[in-house]
Parts: C-alpha cells; sequence; structure tokens
C-alpha cells in the first residue's frame, strides 16, 4: 500500500491532489486496499490508471472517469465489491485500451 493513511481516506476528487498521481498516470497499486474509499472523481489531467491502482477498495461504490483517460490496466479496479456506478465522459472507445480483468471481482 502505496498511502500510509489511506484507511481514513473516504473521497478523491479533482479537489484532491496525491503525490501518487503522477503527471497524468495514478500509478500501480496507489490506492490498493484504501479499504475506507468510497467514492472517486479522477482529475482531467489522468489519461492512465494503472494495473491495481483501486484493487481492494472495498468500500468503493462510484468512480468518475473523465474523457481524458485513455487506459485502464489490468484489475485497476479488482474486488471493488461495492461499485454501484461508474460515471464517464469517455465519448469514444476507439483508442481507448481496458485490459483484461480491469474490473475483476465486482
Amino acid at each position: 500500500m502505496l498511502l500510509l493513511y489511506c484507511k481514513y481516506l473516504r473521497h478523491l476528487s479533482n479537489k484532491t491532489t496525491f503525490w501518487v498521481i503522477i503527471d497524468t498516470v495514478i500509478g500501480e497499486g496507489a490506492f490498493k486496499d484504501c479499504t475506507s474509499l468510497e467514492s472517486i472523481d479522477i482529475p482531467n489531467s489522468v489519461t492512465e490508471i494503472d494495473g491495481y491502482a483501486f484493487g481492494g477498495c472495498t468500500s468503493l461504490e462510484s468512480i468518475g472517469i473523465p474523457n481524458s483517460v485513455t487506459e485502464i490496466g489490468e484489475v485497476a479496479f479488482e474486488d471493488c465489491t461495492s461499485l454501484k456506478s461508474i460515471h464517464s465522459t469517455i465519448e469514444k472507445v476507439d483508442g481507448v485500451v481496458i485490459e483484461g480483468d480491469a474490473f475483476n471481482g465486482i
């Protein structure tokens, strides 16, 4: 787990900045096992969500993915068992890569 205190993190939004979002990428395992995280509104600057980025976020209910995202890595949202909605502004799927099992265990 990259964030030492992510067990207290409940919401991630465009107004929140973390060192794990490097340039335009949410790195591999960045928020893995942040079990209190309930919602994500991914910043517009992000183009890639690496593997296991939100894996094991068992309280995660809602994800907002902007149209800037062109790649979602393998098992990026694995075992997000409470996930109820994915809101996206992606208008075109041509060129968007969603790797195998990106949403495994949901």
